[in-house]
């Protein structure tokens, strides 16, 4: 894999400081701060060790980052959404179209995100109807 492909297919870079702030669908309110953000990523890595962002496009101009991104991963662990009982590990792999925004610092660091994609896609993926 060259480096343009290695640098399309990888994990989150990761929470970046004490202001952090994350907002996404399957998070109730905004996660503000450095350890409640690794708290979210370990609690989402929980049910899906392997997930990966594909980033397809990035905008930037100043300190703000648009991204077109495909999130995928395989279930193997509970889904602890926000407002409704865990979904339990299902084995299915789900892959979903998503859009980022991030704001960064002057040292390059994230210091927020913002996650729009359609969560009853992601939920009807892991817990299909039967």
């Amino acid at each position: 894999m060259n480096d343009l492909e290695h640098s399309r297919h990888q994990r989150h870079p990761g929470p970046t400081g004490s202001g952090h702030c994350l907002s996404q669908p399957l998070v109730s309110s905004p996660v503000r701060g450095l350890e409640a953000r690794k708290g979210e990523i370990e609690t989402f890595l929980t049910s899906m060790p392997d997930f990966q962002f594909k980033l397809l496009g990035i905008a930037a101009e100043g300190d703000f980052v648009a991204t077109e991104l495909v999130g995928s991963g395989t279930s193997t662990g509970p889904a602890k959404l926000p407002g409704r009982d865990p979904i339990p590990p299902t084995g299915r792999h789900v892959e979903f179209g998503m859009a980022g925004f991030f704001r960064v610092t002057s040292e390059g660091k994230i210091a927020e995100e913002r996650y729009y994609y359609d969560r009853l896609d992601l939920i009807q993926q892991l817990n299909p109807a039967s």
